[in-house]
């Protein structure tokens, strides 16, 4: 009885190791958290790639992140409400019906986050945890391109909001913004596919544009 007992102990040490491995391989392979959720970052990343890259520059990424709720013309309750409701129905008059990745996409973002995301200038973004370039888009600085004429790779500045997934519908909900100079830009919620680790447009709101 004792060796049965003995050969069993062992047969469950090697197991659980066996299963932690496999553990530990599935999350290096699969950047998922417990819900299922794909890594902020992972998508981040390929929002960024997607609409920045191909170029020989980079756009500069504000590190905190940015939405509606810390834009003046939203930043009351009620204000916000409003804008919640207009974006559940534009997607569902382009054939989307997300409201629930809507509802997600202002939780996730009532507060705004520093980013942990890592620059890639060579996939088309910066994210600016010095505040390198900052200043360039704040008063006089912002002035007459001087960016530009000091960084000649730079096109522009980008804040983007926290990602909303939902891994059933496979569909990728955030917000970002551009300005090129300071009084010219856009910002969006756009709605992307993401399936197979490919990322393509479904629609877009405009939010802002000056």
């Amino acid at each position: 009885m004792g060796s049965i007992l003995g050969k069993e102990k062992v047969m469950r040490k090697g197991w659980s190791l066996a299963v932690g491995i496999c553990l530990v391989w599935v999350g290096l392979c699969v950047p998922q958290n417990a819900l299922g959720q794909v890594d902020d970052n992972l998508l981040l990343a390929k929002v960024l790639e997607k609409v920045f890259g191909g170029g020989s520059g980079f756009t500069v990424v504000s590190p905190k992140t940015y939405f509606l709720s810390h834009m003046a013309p939203f930043r009351d309750g009620i204000e916000q409400a409003k804008a919640k409701e207009k974006m559940k129905e534009h997607f569902k008059n382009e054939g989307y019906n997300i409201d629930p990745l809507v509802d997600l996409l202002f939780e996730r973002n009532i507060r705004s986050v520093r980013l942990s995301l890592k620059s890639s200038p060579q996939n088309g973004y910066f994210i600016d945890y010095h505040g390198e370039y900052a200043r360039y888009f704040e008063g006089k600085e912002g002035e007459g391109g001087k960016l530009y004429k000091k960084h000649s790779k730079a096109r522009g500045q980008t804040r983007i909001s926290l990602p909303a997934y939902d891994p059933d519908l496979h569909i990728l909900l955030l917000y970002y913004g551009t300005h090129a100079d300071v009084l010219a830009g856009a910002g969006y919620v756009v709605a992307y596919r993401y399936e197979n680790a490919q990322l393509n447009e479904l629609g877009r709101m405009l939010i802002w544009i000056s």
